[in-house]
């Protein structure tokens, strides 16, 4: 399945898969504001493949993901702590 999934962009530096109505996407996005970074909304991939999507997803971030955000820095997964603290909050 991926293919039909943006794989996180290695050049970009922060790379974040969000949904709509997350709070804490919301944060991350103000945190974020000004970087060089994409969002890519995963409600449709969720509501299509649930299972699908969070299976190609903990196998990009090499973990077992349970919320989102999901935050990639040049490609390598970060956990939401971890950008919070680059940003020394």
């Amino acid at each position: 399945m991926t293919g039909e999934y943006i794989e996180p962009s290695k050049s970009q530096k922060w790379t974040v898969y969000c949904k709509l109505k997350c709070p804490n996407c919301d944060k991350i996005k103000y945190l974020l504001e000004g970087e060089d970074v994409v969002f890519y909304y995963c409600d449709n991939w969720l509501n299509e493949d649930r299972l699908g999507f969070l299976e190609w997803i903990n196998e990009l971030s090499e973990t077992n993901i349970k919320s989102f955000p999901i935050i990639f820095k040049y490609g390598k997964y970060l956990t939401y702590k971890e950008v919070f603290e680059q940003f020394n909050f």
